[in-house]
């Protein structure tokens, strides 16, 4: 009786085994392509300097304090923090460079006319 049970146990495995081998695999569909991102906000380019002298002229709305705050820092996060905090001009130098290394998009003449802005209108009272 053993012998007839591992006699069938072994046609079971030789049939498993058989099928396994000669089943075709299940095709994976293509994974779908990745939904492209919102780009965050470029750099306004930095004028050319004129080779000429000239008197000074206002700088672009670009350079405004208030405009860039409102569409720079606006794009990731709401300004309540920034509008409820008291920071030295140093303290803002740092806060922005920080949210410049998280991927906030500042050239260096905007990165200045907002912590300039940020020091005047948020600074230590």
């Amino acid at each position: 009786m053993k012998k007839i049970a591992i006699l069938v146990l072994l046609v079971v495995l030789a049939v498993f085994a058989i099928s396994c081998a000669t089943a075709t695999p299940t095709p994976v569909p293509p994974t779908k392509a990745p939904e492209p991102t919102k780009p965050l906000a470029q750099p306004t380019p930095v004028p050319p300097t004129p080779t000429k002298a000239t008197e000074p002229t206002k700088p672009p709305a670009a350079l405004d304090g208030a405009a860039l705050l409102q569409e720079r820092c606006s794009s990731c996060h709401n300004l309540d923090r920034v509008k409820s905090a008291a920071k030295s001009k140093e303290q803002w130098t740092a806060t922005v460079e920080r949210m410049i290394s998280k991927g906030a998009r500042l050239n260096d003449a905007e990165k200045s006319v907002l912590i300039e802005y940020l020091a005047k209108t948020y600074g230590s009272r």
